[in-house]
């Protein structure tokens, strides 16, 4: 695992002042939140403002704890990752990793937000009097300095999601042109993706939390006043971050998980064999046919089939694809995946109808003789055998826990990929 010790400026701050970097980690957002509650509610009295200010404060003050807390949770784990084994990929994480924390640049965009809203708010003609209505008109000097503190705090974590959603974005077209340039055996770990699709998740999180802010001057709370400027910027905000957090999630799910050689053994090879295992019984080991879109392995099977009656015993399974060189042993090749058999039901087929006619389409181009001679005879044979949905079949999907891989004398465990 490659370790990386950069932190986002709010963290640091975390571990180093009183009474924070006294307490275990999970309870800095809550010591945080009472702090700055205390705070507020304090100075809403030495100042005699209105309670709706208290309860816009407050809630400002709740909407910026929410995004402390995605902050302090999703950083750590970026900064523990296993290299990817080819070298463009590892090159475009590392770097991403190291942008992630470039406080510099996390400061510099908090810092325009920060001055662009303060400049908003006190110039008369744009937004002095909606700013000046929530404080219930006091502009006392040592008040705005409070104000513009807790101003300061929602713009550097505002600003904190900003470039993240976009780095994510960024990195994610990267991360899936370097894909393309894998050698045969090379694969980025999996555990990389779902880190990167889980910073991915707390990006659209921020900006979800972003509405938040909304709520207060909605009406549907306090009539505090909406300002029709910082609504448009909040839900462009809200629309930026949400479709650039999900295009990213979308593009890296599109990056193939395995090394390339073994998808195209799993796409090229025709058949594979079965194995499961129940109590008191022989293990039941079969030759099926079967297609890889990318992502899982399918196969169909008959309604009264010995495998489907013991997938509902026992969903753990061995699938073996074998693939022999008639001319020289040592070219021989297998690949074992030990896993789990997902029977899809009737519902579930239609939840995802276009997966499944995908996976039904695959079967036709891969086995187009076989398809087309069981329609042909579909009078013919038994109903066991017919190539229909549910009426006579079902389908079969292998979630895979384990991956091993053979190549003569070589053995290679690829279930990092998975």
């Amino acid at each position: 695992m490659i370790q990386n010790e950069r932190k986002w400026t709010y963290e640091l701050i975390i571990e180093k002042i009183p009474p924070f970097k006294y307490l275990p980690r999970h309870f800095d957002v809550l010591a945080q939140l009472i702090i700055m509650a205390i705070t507020g509610s304090a100075i809403n009295y030495v100042f005699g403002l209105p309670f709706v200010s208290l309860v816009y404060g407050l809630w400002i003050i709740f909407v910026v704890i929410l995004q402390s807390t995605i902050a302090i949770y999703y950083g750590p784990a970026l900064r523990t990752l296993h290299p990817p084994i080819n070298p463009v990929e590892k090159i475009t994480f590392e770097k991403y990793r190291e942008q992630m924390f470039d406080s510099k640049i996390i400061l510099t965009i908090g810092l325009i937000i920060f001055i662009g809203g303060a400049g908003y708010f006190l110039t008369p003609s744009l937004g002095l009097k909606s700013f000046s209505g929530w404080l219930g008109g006091n502009l006392n000097p040592v008040l705005l300095v409070f104000v513009f503190l807790l101003w300061w705090d929602l713009a550097y974590r505002t600003g904190l999601g900003l470039y993240t959603t976009f780095l994510s974005f960024v990195k994610s077209i990267q991360l899936f042109s370097a894909a393309k340039l894998r050698g045969p055996m090379e694969y980025m770990p999996m555990v990389n993706i779902r880190t990167f699709i889980k910073v991915s998740l707390a990006n659209i999180l921020f900006g979800v939390v972003a509405l938040l802010l909304l709520l207060p001057t909605s009406g549907l709370v306090f009539r505090i006043g909406m300002d029709e400027i910082l609504f448009a910027v909040t839900i462009t905000y809200f629309l930026l971050v949400i479709i650039l957090g999900s295009l990213a999630i979308g593009i890296v799910d599109a990056i193939p998980k395995l090394p390339p050689h073994i998808i195209k053994l799993l796409r090229d090879s025709d058949f594979a064999y079965v194995g499961i295992s129940v109590p008191f019984k022989f293990t039941h080991v079969t030759p099926v046919i079967f297609v890889f879109d990318g992502r899982s392995l399918y196969l169909a099977t008959s309604k009264e089939s010995q495998k489907l009656k013991d997938l509902k015993k026992n969903k753990k399974l061995a699938f073996l694809v074998d693939h022999r060189d008639p001319t020289e042993s040592y070219n021989n090749e297998a690949i074992l995946t030990l896993g789990r058999g997902k029977v899809y039901n009737f519902i579930e087929t239609l939840i995802q109808g276009i997966r499944m006619l995908r996976v039904r389409h695959l079967f036709a181009l891969k086995y187009p003789r076989y398809m087309s001679a069981y329609k042909m005879k579909d009078k013919h044979v038994p109903l066991a055998w017919k190539t229909k949905p549910f009426i006579s079949r079902r389908l079969i999907r292998v979630d895979p826990d384990r991956m091993i891989y053979w190549h003569g004398v070589k053995k290679i465990d690829i279930s990092a990929a998975l």
